[in-house]
């Protein structure tokens, strides 16, 4: 008997029954093998067997989709939990105390936020389209992953993504002569406080190259000192919901000190 069979109960029969059942018996056989599935993934594979089945009048609409889900008994499920929420109240707090203030002296285009985010290539997707009756747990994971770091300007500007892999060349750079990303590499994929300065001073070195009143390039400073005032100076800034420290941070400067590391 296939997955949900002795459960599902069928109000009455579709536009295209043959092509629902054909349809069902594809999703039995896909959530067998723990396969995930996703919404438009199935509305493509029902216009396909429709057009195998020679139904060519059939139409995969939305209105169809959904009835054929209920008659079906198939809903959407999560296959992971979820990660606990955020701290609302603690961010509120502090956007309403420290960033009215810390934002007052600057423009919008000169406000600028960094956040990372890992991107697990190769895994498959958390939830998927099944039987009601379908117990199966998700299977293991890819962890195969890469590092981006994203920053926008309160304006809506964007930077170029700054990508963290594995490999310095990996085999599908080949023949590649340049990238539309930055890109690094180290054993663990991720970003750490050493390319996340690096990357911050390069900004900072373009940004006062860029002014117009000659103002100086900030000096140097050492990974450790830049940590520590980004972490005084932006203290409550975690429990608003950014990535401060050593795998993320925010800078800025108002017209006459366009630089991205603080003075």
């Amino acid at each position: 008997m296939a997955a949900g069979e002795g459960h599902r109960k069928r109000a009455r029969a579709g536009k295209a029954p043959v092509v629902e059942a054909a349809l069902v018996k594809w999703i039995d056989n896909a959530r067998a093998r723990n396969v995930p599935l996703s919404g438009p993934l199935v509305r493509e594979k029902a216009e396909e067997l429709a057009a195998g089945l020679g139904e060519d009048d059939f139409k995969v609409s939305v209105g169809w989709f959904e009835r054929f889900k209920r008659r079906e008994n198939i809903v959407f499920k999560k296959l992971h939990s979820e990660a606990a929420e955020a701290d609302t109240a603690s961010r509120e707090e502090w956007l309403e105390d420290e960033w009215g203030q810390m934002r007052q002296d600057y423009a919008e285009e000169d406000i600028w936020n960094a956040d990372e985010s890992g991107i697990y290539f190769r895994a498959l997707p958390d939830g998927t389209l099944t039987f009601k009756s379908d117990n199966k747990r998700g299977g293991k994971r890819s962890k195969e992953r890469i590092t981006a770091l994203f920053a926008c300007s309160a304006a809506g500007g964007k930077k170029e993504l700054f990508v963290i892999g594995k490999r310095q060349n990996p085999r599908c750079f080949k023949n590649v002569r340049t990238l539309p990303v930055r890109y690094a590499a180290n054993a663990s994929a991720w970003m750490t406080g050493n390319l996340f300065v690096e990357w911050l001073k390069d900004w900072d070195h373009k940004l006062g190259r860029e002014t117009d009143d000659n103002t100086p390039v900030s000096e140097p400073v050492t990974v450790e000192d830049f940590i520590a005032e980004v972490r005084e100076r932006f203290a409550g800034a975690e429990a608003a919901g950014s990535n401060v420290g050593e795998r993320g941070g925010g800078g800025g400067g108002g017209r006459g000190d366009r630089h991205a590391i603080p003075d």
